[in-house]
């Protein structure tokens, strides 16, 4: 996860959240929090797949997320 948003993670269809650092393969909501305070706002969504890696980079300042 990169940038300057305030919180960035990835969450599954079942719920399960994570914020970085090694996470199952599937499918996942990009949901990120752009300032602090502010309500969480789904951007995309993302495939991780098994020993890749998977860059999230997010402006504040353009309200948007790139997913390498």
């Amino acid at each position: 996860m990169k940038g300057d948003a305030a919180g960035v993670r990835l969450v599954s269809a079942s719920g399960a959240s994570f914020s970085g650092g090694a996470v199952p393969e599937g499918v996942y909501d990009v949901v990120v929090v752009y300032t602090p305070g502010a309500p969480p706002i789904k951007v995309e969504q993302a495939r991780v797949r098994a020993g890749a890696t998977l860059t999230v980079n997010c402006s504040s300042s353009f309200m948007r997320c790139k997913v390498n």
